[in-house]
């Protein structure tokens, strides 16, 4: 997993996708501390998995 600065992700915004859809993850820091990830979809559905309703629920909401 590797980490970059908010300027330098901005830069290469287009390599840090392509990089989370290969499985790698990277922590973007703003002055030098933790404030948000790039990961791949698929491993965000693995942290917040979406509960999938059924017919029946979608028409009660």
């Amino acid at each position: 997993m590797r980490t970059m600065e908010v300027r330098e992700a901005k830069a290469g915004f287009s390599a840090l996708i392509e990089a989370a859809e290969s499985g790698e993850p990277t922590i973007i820091t703003k002055h030098g501390k933790p404030a948000a990830a790039i990961v791949s979809v698929e491993d965000l559905q693995k942290l917040y998995p979406v509960k999938r309703r059924n017919f029946g629920e979608f028409l009660l909401t």
